[in-house]
Formats: C-alpha cells, sequence, structure tokens
C-alpha cells in the first residue's frame, strides 16, 4: 500500500479541541489507530465495549465507534490500541501504513489471543 502523507495543522492554545466524529469508513480507507475500550453507553446503560477507528477526513484526525456489545462478554479480554501510521515529530507529517480492514484483522488476531502474565513466564526459572 503506498504511504499517505498528511500535514497536521498546528493548534493555537485558544482553540477548542474538538473532535470530528464520521458514521462511516470503507476497508480500504487509511487508518490512524484501532481502539478497544470499555466505557459507558450515553444512555447510562453498560458498560459496553467500544471499537474505536481513527481515519483522516479533510486532512484532520476523525472518529469512528462502534459499539461491540455487553463488556462482560469481552470477560478476560484486555483493552487494547493498534497503531495504523506514525507522526513525524519534527515536520508534523502522518504517515498511514494500514487500512481500516488491515486494522480490524489485526485487533481480531488480538482479541483471540489469550492473555498472559510475564511472572508466568519465569516461574520454573532459577536465578542464578
Amino acid at each position: 500500500m503506498k504511504e499517505k502523507i498528511i500535514n497536521l495543522p498546528k493548534l493555537k492554545v485558544d482553540q477548542p479541541d474538538l473532535k470530528v466524529i464520521t458514521t462511516t469508513v470503507t476497508g480500504n480507507e487509511p487508518c490512524l489507530s484501532l481502539v478497544e475500550v470499555h466505557k459507558n453507553s450515553p444512555q447510562g446503560k453498560g458498560p459496553f465495549r467500544y471499537q474505536i477507528l481513527y481515519v483522516m477526513r479533510n486532512d484532520k484526525p476523525a472518529e469512528f465507534s462502534k459499539k461491540m456489545g455487553l463488556a462482560s462478554k469481552y470477560g478476560g479480554i484486555r483493552q487494547f490500541r493498534v497503531c495504523g501510521g506514525v507522526v513525524d515529530e519534527t515536520t508534523d507529517k502522518v504517515y498511514i501504513e494500514h487500512t481500516v480492514d488491515e486494522l480490524i484483522e489485526m485487533a481480531n488476531q488480538l482479541r483471540e489471543t489469550p492473555p498472559f502474565d510475564l511472572l508466568d513466564r519465569f516461574e520454573n526459572r532459577r536465578v542464578v
């Protein structure tokens, strides 16, 4: 996939931090990141698990949110973030390396991978 380079606008101190929201994304669209988190729904019911995708709209990051169901359904599955691009801090350019579909596939694999504890990995080792 050809990388997409975008210049992020500098925010002034007195500008409010407004979020751009989108209601649709496409699978082949460049994607900055995907996050799966547990939070309460706006109706106060929950907590629910949400999958949040960040894509670019008119050279600004936009958020797409999908409710995945009750958080209890995802009992032992950790919350996580998958990065699809990086920001060059010296030039403020965004390099997007992955698409929506690619990040969703990575998230599906992470959800299916059982969590592990580092202490379990070293439990049977002797310290010399």
